[in-house]
This record gives C-alpha cells, sequence and structure tokens, in this order.
C-alpha cells in the first residue's frame, strides 16, 4: 500500500499509458486499495506533478483523477490539521471551519496548517500537457462504477469493486456555518466550475 501524503503525486502505470492524478483528501487511498486488491501484479511508479510533466513529452497517457465535493475536502484538510497540531488542536477546534481557513489564508496564525492546494491548480499542471477525465467521488461511494472500469478495463486493467465513504464525514455539513460557507466559496471558487459542484450560498 503506498503511504499517502498532503502533497499531490502521478501514479504512473507505464506498461498500460494510463496514469492516475493523486490529489490529497480525495480518497487516493480508497482507490489504491480497491484496485490493488485486484491489479497485485501491476507496476507502477510515483512520480511528482513536475516529473510526470516531463515525462509527458516523450510519452502518451490516458490521464485520470477523483474529485471531490469542496465542502467536504476542505471539512476533512481541517481535520487533519487538527490532528497534525498537536499542541493547537484545541485551539484549531474552538475557530471552526471558517475561521480556520480564515487565519490560514491570511497567515494569522504560526501554526502549521494543512498547505491549502486546490483541485483545479493540481489539475491545471497537469491539464498543460493532457486531456483529463474526472470521476467524482459522490459517484463512486454510491458503486456507480462502469466509467472508471470502462477506462481501466480498456487499458487491460481489472475494474474496481467497491469505493467506500468514510463514515466519520457522513455529516460534515452540520459543521459549518455561515462563515465556513463564505469563506470555503472564496478559496475554492473554481473548484465548483472545474470539477462540477454546486455552492451553498
Amino acid at each position: 500500500m503506498i503511504q499517502i501524503s498532503t502533497e499531490p503525486s502521478v501514479i504512473v502505470y507505464d506498461e498500460y499509458d494510463l496514469a492516475f492524478i493523486d490529489i490529497p483528501f480525495n480518497d487516493s487511498s480508497e482507490y489504491y486499495e480497491t484496485f490493488e486488491h485486484l491489479n497485485k501484479d501491476v507496476k507502477f511508479n510515483k512520480v511528482s506533478l513536475q516529473e510526470f510533466a516531463k515525462i509527458k513529452e516523450v510519452a502518451d497517457f490516458d490521464v485520470f483523477a477523483i474529485t471531490k465535493n469542496p465542502y467536504q475536502r476542505a471539512f476533512e484538510m481541517f481535520k487533519h490539521s487538527v490532528v497534525e497540531n498537536k499542541s493547537e488542536s484545541k485551539n484549531i477546534s474552538n475557530f471552526g471551519i471558517g475561521k480556520y481557513f480564515e487565519e490560514a489564508l491570511n497567515k494569522w496564525n504560526d501554526y502549521n496548517s494543512t498547505k491549502i492546494t486546490t483541485q483545479t491548480e493540481i489539475l491545471s499542471d497537469i491539464n498543460k500537457h493532457s486531456d483529463i477525465q474526472l470521476f467524482k467521488c459522490e459517484t463512486l461511494y454510491k458503486t456507480d462504477l462502469q466509467d472508471i472500469n470502462e477506462l481501466l478495463e480498456s487499458r487491460g486493467l481489472r475494474g474496481i469493486r467497491y469505493f467506500r465513504k468514510n463514515k466519520k464525514f457522513e455529516n460534515f455539513l452540520s459543521d459549518f456555518d455561515d462563515l465556513s460557507f463564505e469563506v470555503i466559496n472564496y478559496i475554492f471558487i473554481d473548484d465548483f466550475k472545474v470539477c462540477d459542484y454546486t455552492k451553498t450560498t
């Protein structure tokens, strides 16, 4: 199993001319688990976005990524920061999501906040060199796996059989207040457009 980091990367399946963009906080670990379960012998390389850009100059790949509702993704980034900052965890939790992102964006605190990286920023780095097929987490949660499996199977790989949602994030919107929606709508404005999600106003 690959160790998941908070930095974006690209998983390259050279023999299959296929590449997966690992966007942090988009359930990549769930994809890895279900994919590797049925494709144990498939070899891959994990590279940075910059390294993949160089690879794309001399090779052609089908490129895909998994996207996530910006509200849920922001919530998971917030929870990750609480865990990573044990000495400040109580203060960060008391901020709430909106206040946390407002302070992190404006650098009003010196704690180690989770790096705010939008899905669009990561996709744009790759999209300069390749078209990208996007699959929504929310669709995969419902076991609607036909489209992603068509891609995998067209490359001679076995399709995934499940894609589970972390149940502790089931009711994430209950933690949102007006400031939370306002700040997340501002920071992730392009994600709503590019990844096709609806904003709450």
